[in-house]
């Protein structure tokens, strides 16, 4: 697949509607071993769908589970006004789980996007600590493939360990798939080892342009985060 053919792909799958998204999210979950219960439900939105109230909400959420992870790293640290920005960004998509009944709120979500990424044609071209002393960039050839990427999966408290982010997850994964992106990516953490180790278990590993593949060692352990991915 070319650069074009995959860009093309991605265009393809960001005009699906979000009824056309949330139809494929029915059957998909109608064809899992996994359901969210009789008491969950899930909804589908577009950033123009997403109500304001519920844009904010997801925020708050991401704010309370990661603030201190980002205070913490000194390569990132925490920026409302950034957050906000990555958050709303034109092509992002929600699949947001609430729960039903009299006190129905929100209680999960995963924000994902249709794009093109880089991809590492040789992950095991590793720079050195001599290479970064000369100033090199290169260490294989880069090119751009389509993929679904996680950049948010979070939880309510209440609500974690109990497989809603396995069921959601599974649901990118496979619109992903659908959609004929050759990989889900997200960004983790180093320090959020819970994170990492659910990353794992899905079949996560370590992409060719995280830093500690693409950078030389030094330079990689400087930075807070690293770069998954699965092949779809």
């Amino acid at each position: 697949m070319n650069s074009s053919e995959g860009e093309e792909l991605v265009r393809e799958a960001n005009e699906v509607s979000p009824e056309k998204l949330f139809s494929e999210c029915c059957d998909i979950q109608s064809k899992a071993s996994s359901t969210l219960g009789t008491d969950l439900e899930l909804h589908l939105y577009s950033l123009k769908t997403l109500p304001p109230a519920l844009q904010q909400w997801a925020f708050n959420l991401v704010k309370e589970n990661l603030y201190d992870e980002y205070v913490a790293a000194k390569d990132t640290g925490w920026s409302d006004e950034d957050k906000q920005r990555e958050m709303t960004e034109p092509n992002a998509r929600y699949i947001v789980v609430n729960t039903m009944g009299g006190d129905a709120r929100p209680v999960g979500f995963v924000y994902f996007q249709f794009t093109m990424e880089e991809s590492c044609d040789d992950k095991d071209e590793v720079k050195n600590d001599e290479d970064e002393d000369e100033g090199s960039e290169e260490s294989g050839e880069d090119v751009q493939i389509p993929v679904v990427y996680c950049y948010e999966l979070q939880i309510s408290a209440s609500y974690q360990h109990c497989g809603l982010g396995t069921h959601l997850m599974s649901l990118i994964e496979e619109l992903g798939r659908r959609y004929h992106m050759l990989k889900c990516m997200l960004t983790a953490f180093k320090s959020n080892t819970a994170a990492l180790n659910f990353y794992r278990k899905r079949g996560y590993e370590i992409d060719g342009i995280s830093p500690s593949n693409h950078l030389p060692p030094r330079r990689a352990a400087r930075i807070s985060y690293e770069i998954y991915s699965k092949v779809l």
